[in-house]
């Protein structure tokens, strides 16, 4: 079963992606989102000055603002803590089994 992803998750794969000047395409494998929602987030990330859009011609590239930086900064330490507690509730989850048996 696959665990669904948080929107932090999301947010710090994307801005993490753009720490150099990248396009769409490479974004969107980096974050493993569809066109759809990569566009979503890109948006709101734009518009809320995480992210810069730059356009050349036809060509749309994205790089990681000031803002985003600190932005990451705290959603690695998240995202770093969210799945050490994750480990810990597995370890937890082994030990507490051995009581129900």
């Amino acid at each position: 079963m696959t665990k669904k992803r948080s929107t932090a998750e999301i947010i710090y794969s994307i801005l993490n992606a753009c720490r150099e000047r990248t396009n769409k395409t490479k974004i969107m494998y980096a974050s493993a989102l569809n066109f759809a929602e990569l566009k979503k987030y890109l948006d709101i990330l734009v518009k809320s000055g995480y992210l810069k859009e730059e356009n050349e011609g036809k060509n749309s590239y994205y790089v990681i603002s000031e803002s985003g930086n600190r932005l990451l900064q705290i959603l690695e330490k998240y995202v770093h803590l969210l799945h050490e507690k994750e480990e810990l509730e597995s370890q937890l989850g082994d030990v507490l089994s051995k009581f129900r048996e």
